[in-house]
């Protein structure tokens, strides 16, 4: 949403910060987006768990965050999951996580009655053009990037992995 002409259209609206605070104070935040009609957002485990100091706390998510404007409120969590394999072993392969939401912070309206929901899919090939979004904290913090390329199977990412080369 680096262009004021993107910023609440789609998929930029529906591609948020998730801020959070980390075990023994402070605070962060990573990029998340709406997955699911059930208010469900999908961001990295590193997000969620910090390895050896535990789970991270107070998480808010704010759809199409520009320069910490927020279009369409913010959100709490009810809960969230990671794979054990993130807490146990690490490794880029298991760095995902859920998180689901609570209603706007002033409404109670689920946040895909504002935004929808960006979907999934599974069982294609390893090799598709994609974009990838985020607030890449080499580039600007204050809105989305965007990195296109093709993914590709790695095997010393373990079986079934999909990698995409990236700047972000």
């Amino acid at each position: 949403n680096y262009y004021t002409s993107q910023w609440t259209l789609p998929p930029w609206n529906k591609i948020g910060k998730l801020y959070f605070n980390v075990p023994g104070g402070g605070s962060s935040y990573c990029t998340a987006s709406v997955a699911s009609g059930n208010s469900v957002i999908l961001t990295a485990a590193h997000c969620v768990y910090s390895r050896g100091a535990g789970w991270n706390y107070n998480f808010v998510f704010v759809p199409a965050d520009r320069y910490g404007a927020a279009p369409y409120g913010s959100y709490g969590w009810q809960t969230a999951t990671i794979l054990t394999d993130w807490i146990n072993i690490g490794a880029r392969r298991h760095d995902v996580a859920a998180i689901r939401l609570t209603g706007e912070r002033s409404t109670g309206i689920p946040v895909v009655n504002y935004v929808g929901w960006l979907g999934r899919s599974w069982d294609w090939g390893y090799e598709q053009w994609t974009y990838s979004h985020g607030y890449a904290s080499n580039f600007s913090t204050q809105y989305t990037n965007v990195c296109a390329g093709w993914t590709f199977y790695a095997p010393s990412e373990g079986n079934d992995v999909l990698v995409q080369g990236c700047d972000m």
